[in-house]
């Protein structure tokens, strides 16, 4: 059962005053290529968590993604050709499915593709919906992606539209800066698909200080199984780009945040359990350097320049230098008055 929790697209916690139920899907995402008038088979599994029965509407819908990578659906109709949800054909009558407690459930589904299939990326949902019965209506879907390459003039190009450091502000916009007074330093890139397919940028960003120096252990680095579950984490040298190797489905645009936190290290609870931590407090003129890569022959090189001055530290521990050496120089004073008065009265003393 822990398994389809790892692997869900999500899992959906539903609260009402009587129950609360679980589900998962598996897989979370199929990536496919066919030709045109190739028929794809493919199962999903489908798992009731919970120890009551559910009753699931499975749906399809066309997709596409906004900028952060969520994906939405399209609401106007595509036409046949370019259409997936009108080629995907699940094997179940009325498009119902009754799971029982705890059951899970194998739903085999068909793509037909149809022989005049536009080539490049075509993307959809397999949606399972539930309505709730109770006083309050209430509804969720949980959904597996399709990503389906269809063979023919495939055009793998994109482009990096920007890279930059940012500040995020109360409405969680973000402004380009290079000034900071502290970590962490936030980290922008857009890349643009301009192509007819999806595509996976990667590539990585090193950190240089003043002297030309790579620092270490900046960034830490997910290995990902087949299905595309994170089964281990290691630390490296650099900040990666699209850890959890994200798509960027075809003519679209997509957003990539990520950020420098200090050094990396492990450290181990009571428990034997190892936890990410970070470290350090930088100072000076740094330069980022990304390394992009996609599907074009040579990868984007770009370099960015990074200030990090603790500003407000040294405000506090410059006011407080000045502070103590205004005490010490006044309590000088007084000591070298004091002193000399001592001396005047030991000399009157004598007379």
């Amino acid at each position: 059962m822990k398994i389809f929790r790892l692997l869900s697209l999500a899992i959906v916690f539903f609260l009402s005053t009587s129950f609360v139920f679980a589900l998962g899907v598996n897989p979370p995402r199929f990536e496919l290529e066919g030709a045109p008038g190739d028929t794809i088979n493919r199962v999903i599994e489908v798992s009731n968590q919970d120890d009551f029965p559910i009753e699931l509407t499975i749906l399809q819908e066309n997709l596409t993604t906004k900028e952060t990578g969520f994906p939405t659906e399209i609401n106007t109709d595509l036409p046949d050709n370019i259409s997936l949800k009108k080629w995907i054909h699940v094997n179940n009558d009325n498009n119902k499915i009754l799971l029982e407690a705890n059951e899970t459930r194998a739903i085999p589904f068909q793509i037909i593709i149809p022989e005049d299939a536009e080539p490049g990326g075509k993307y959809a949902y397999i949606l399972f919906a539930y309505e709730s019965k109770g006083q309050v209506t209430q509804k969720f879907r949980l959904a597996s992606m399709l990503l389906l390459n269809v063979e023919g003039e495939i055009i793998n190009e994109g482009n990096l539209e920007s890279f930059e450091t940012v500040m995020i502000d109360e409405d969680k916009k973000a402004h380009k800066q290079s000034f900071f007074s502290k970590l962490p330093v936030i980290f922008s890139l857009k890349y643009k698909n301009t192509g007819n397919t999806h595509m996976k940028p990667g590539g990585k960003v090193e950190i240089f200080n003043i002297f030309g120096t790579q620092l270490k252990n900046i960034g830490t680095e997910s290995i990902l199984n087949s299905q595309g579950v994170r089964t281990n984490t290691i630390i490296v040298d650099y900040l990666p780009i699209n850890d959890n190797q994200g798509n960027v489905i075809a003519n679209s645009l997509r957003h990539f945040m990520f950020q420098w936190n200090g050094e990396v290290f492990q450290e181990q609870d009571n428990a034997g359990t190892k936890h990410i931590k970070f470290k350090g407090s930088p100072f000076g003129y740094y330069t980022a350097k990304l390394t992009l890569t996609d599907m074009n022959e040579q990868p984007t090189i770009q370099e960015i320049s990074i200030i990090i001055i603790p500003w407000q530290d040294i405000l506090l521990y410059g006011g407080s230098l000045i502070l103590f050496l205004a005490i010490a120089r006044k309590y000088q004073k007084w000591s070298r008055k004091r002193l000399e008065d001592e001396i005047r009265k030991q000399l009157q003393a004598n007379k």
